[in-house]
């Protein structure tokens, strides 16, 4: 456990701006083929649940500034979110904030999502990383991993998913 925690970091840097990476390892076994556009990671999406906050602060304080957009979706009530990234600011020093709606904080601040609320991740009209409140109605836990992560391939966002 201890390797895979001082690895982490690095390899979760390296992917995010290694631009030569090739496709997924269930790709890569049918054909050697380059990903089509080869552009670095636009974001960071982290999503987590009862077991998150504890993980989050040890991962985001062994990662530290990153030089993309994290966004977290911790599986929480409405009401908890805020003192969740003020939590996590303590315990990391990293600048974390929630955003409810709107233009993602540009790196190197942290974005926990608000809670108890779904979130589609887009472009807004300058191509800067917008939130969009959402609604994915066969999820009982919010926010949603599974809308935020689509949402953003659906956008085209290059973006490192953790689970």
């Amino acid at each position: 456990m201890g390797a895979i925690s001082s690895a982490l970091p690095h390899a979760l840097d390296r992917l995010a701006t290694d631009s030569s990476r090739r496709n997924t390892p269930r790709a890569a076994a049918t054909t050697s083929r380059k990903l089509a556009s080869t552009k670095a990671a636009e974001a960071i999406l982290i999503a987590a649940s009862t077991g998150g906050p504890t993980a989050l602060a040890t991962l985001l304080s062994r990662t530290g500034k990153s030089r993309i957009p994290i966004i977290i979706a911790q599986h929480m009530p409405a009401d908890q979110t805020a003192g969740f990234a003020r939590y996590l600011a303590g315990e990391t020093g990293l600048e974390i904030v929630e955003c409810c709606s709107g233009d993602v904080p540009s790196a190197p601040v942290v974005t926990v999502l608000g809670g108890g609320t779904d979130y589609r991740l887009g472009r807004g009209s300058c191509g800067k990383l917008r939130l969009t409140r959402a609604r994915h109605e066969r999820n009982v836990v919010h926010p949603s991993a599974d809308l935020l992560f689509a949402s953003a391939a659906d956008a085209g966002i290059k973006a490192l998913a953790v689970v």
